[in-house]
């Protein structure tokens, strides 16, 4: 029980600074427009906030497999929202490599060769979005009612 608390935790904090979502986001074509692809990124921060409460409750439960499980279906929930995001063409490999290394954390939690601490580890960080990508879709961001109470983009 104490593993889940701690991932709980752990994905918390995911969630509070955003880095990993801000930098990338789901498996699209790449042939996307920023306003679509913002507002999705930014919709599928409340299935966000549904694994982080899933993990919590699961954690507090005790019964570590029920968690597991509770936690890998609403994981896979948020990864198929960010996959339905369609990035922009030079957003489009940062958002395939997160969609591909939150797909591969869901299967090794799955298998459980995984928990919560270590699902994240098979995003590569060194595929990131140009800097200037990530400038123009925070713009985006700030006009997006979507994005409001923020997460993704501050």
């Amino acid at each position: 029980m104490q593993n889940w608390r701690r991932a709980a935790f752990a994905l918390s904090l995911l969630v509070a600074t955003s880095g990993l979502v801000a930098a990338c986001g789901g498996g699209g074509g790449g042939d996307g427009n920023d306003e679509d692809y913002v507002k999705a990124l930014c919709e599928s921060g409340d299935i966000l906030e549904e694994v982080i409460t899933v993990a919590f409750t699961a954690a507090a439960d005790g019964d570590e497999d029920a968690a597991r499980d509770a936690v890998v279906e609403v994981m896979e929930k948020w990864a198929d929202a960010l996959d339905d995001a369609n990035p922009p063409a030079d957003a489009a490999d940062a958002h395939n490599a997160l969609v591909d290394g939150l797909r591969d954390g869901i299967q090794r939690l799955k298998d459980g060769d995984s928990d919560l601490d270590t699902v994240f580890e098979g995003i590569d960080p060194s595929i990131d979005m140009p800097q200037a990508v990530q400038d123009r879709l925070e713009v985006v961001a700030n006009n997006t009612a979507e994005c409001e109470d923020g997460g993704f983009f501050d």
